[in-house]
């Protein structure tokens, strides 16, 4: 009975995803605005844009990537209509859960996440899709690059976990924060931070975000994912995975530094 009851309530979570999504949008609209008044070249959806990057990358390089970017989009389209149509619902959930866990984090970390501390960013699609960076995180005080964020509601190869961890992000469209605002750049070997959410966690947080004040439930899933960030930070900055590169080693154990010294 209480199997039977957890399903129906995880379908019931499922089928509201979408609905939180739309109504994170003026939200998220509004922290879009507020990002572009500290430079931050980024589009309605948080998102860097790439054809901001006109002065600091070629035009036709620009426009070979926004190209692979909408042949991967078509590609994904057909492998999914080729599919059965219970395997294509799935699809579409794990999409859906995919984008309301990015919208909550950004909104989340650009809030009081951190106490309000860091500034976050969505990557362009380019580096989502080929880089496998979904998120940037700065700090304000130091100004230092925190991490690229790489969210999940269900951690499978845990082995592309860690190597994507030891190797760091490369990030072509980014920015660098500085005391004069964002200014555009590209990372190599950024730090690489892994958020894992179950989904009804991330439902939870949402609801929290259009309500404007934060559930006891909500507060214990900003904790859990707060937590993990700290925790996975620490761990490898003492080694536990190890870092060959000595540049991205000292890079994970200023990160640490900085998400262990905010309580």
């Amino acid at each position: 009975m209480e199997k039977a009851e957890e399903a129906a309530s995880k379908k019931e979570i499922v089928a509201s995803v979408w609905g939180y999504v739309e109504k994170l949008k003026f939200p998220l609209q509004e922290r879009a605005k507020k990002l572009r008044e500290k430079g931050f070249p980024v589009d309605d959806d948080c998102r860097i844009d790439p054809r901001k990057f006109l002065a600091f990358i070629a035009e036709s390089e620009i426009q070979k990537d926004l190209h692979r970017v909408t042949g991967q989009e078509k590609q994904w389209l057909m492998e999914n209509s080729l599919k059965k149509p219970a395997e294509q619902a799935h699809q579409n959930i794990i999409q859906k859960n995919g984008e309301l866990l990015e919208t909550v984090k950004t909104l989340g970390m650009n809030g009081s996440w951190f106490g309000g501390r860091f500034v976050t960013v969505r990557t362009s699609k380019f580096d989502d899709y080929f880089n496998g960076v979904d998120n940037l995180i700065f700090d304000t005080v130091t100004f230092q690059p925190i991490a690229a964020i790489d969210d999940t509601t269900n951690l499978l190869n845990k082995k592309d976990a860690i190597q994507k961890v030891q190797n760091g992000a490369t990030v072509k469209y980014a920015t660098e924060y500085t005391h004069a605002g964002a200014v555009k750049r590209t990372f190599k070997k950024l730090p690489v931070l892994l958020i894992t959410s179950p989904i009804e966690e991330v439902a939870t947080l949402a609801k929290d975000l259009i309500n404007g004040s934060e559930s006891e439930e909500g507060e214990i899933a900003r904790r859990n994912i707060v937590a993990n960030l700290k925790q996975q930070a620490e761990q490898i900055a003492k080694g536990i995975i190890p870092i060959r590169d000595p540049k991205l080693k000292d890079a994970y154990r200023k990160t640490s530094e900085i998400l262990n010294s905010i309580k």
